[in-house]
């Protein structure tokens, strides 16, 4: 009887410890402040394996009313970005928790592009002004997606600011994935 009290006490103290945590594992990429601006894209490969991942770039749109000249980031492959309808991103600020659902009204999108920001220039040029989420932002974070063939879907960021200064352009400063698949994430965290 004493052996088996004895027994369930050390199974019980065994159950009863915690496993320690591997501490978590990202990539993380410094972006150097690349500038974005129209006709000069720039590929992203956030998880270093060769292979482009995200497109940063612009896109010039001739209308009856006017041009619009959009910067976009779109996803390659089955990756994804966090959009809502008419290809507007989440925005989020530092820490914002970045999950595998959908986040209302915002949807993953594979194969998607989200306008940044974009230039509206009417048939009066004088009239022409800046519309979009990134508009006047500076050092905020698009939640994006990396999924790969087997499935697994790897929670990223990738920190991205707005310049209308000489040459109107996005600046990609920085982005992070997480090694762990399906994990959830902190916007900046590396």
């Amino acid at each position: 009887m004493k052996l088996q009290i004895l027994a369930l006490t050390m199974t019980t103290l065994l159950l009863s410890c915690e496993k320690e945590d591997k501490p978590v594992q990202y990539q993380y990429t410094n972006l150097n402040d690349t500038s974005v601006y129209y006709n000069h894209p720039v590929e992203l490969d956030l998880d270093k394996d060769g292979e482009m991942d995200f497109l940063a770039s612009t896109q010039l749109i001739g209308t009856s009313t006017g041009d619009h000249i959009q910067f976009r980031i779109s996803s390659v492959f089955r990756n994804r970005i966090l959009l809502q309808e008419e290809e507007t991103p989440s925005m989020m600020n530092n820490d914002a928790i970045i999950s595998n659902n959908d986040q209302p009204p915002y949807t993953w999108t594979a194969i998607g592009s989200a306008i940044i920001v974009e230039r509206i220039i009417p048939l009066n040029i004088a009239d022409a002004y800046w519309d979009g989420v990134w508009k006047n932002q500076t050092s905020k974070f698009l939640p994006v997606q990396l999924v790969k063939q087997d499935g697994k879907i790897y929670n990223c960021w990738i920190r991205i600011s707005f310049s209308n200064d000489a040459q109107s352009k996005i600046i990609l400063h920085d982005a992070a994935f997480c090694k762990t698949a399906s994990l959830l994430i902190k916007a900046g965290q590396h």
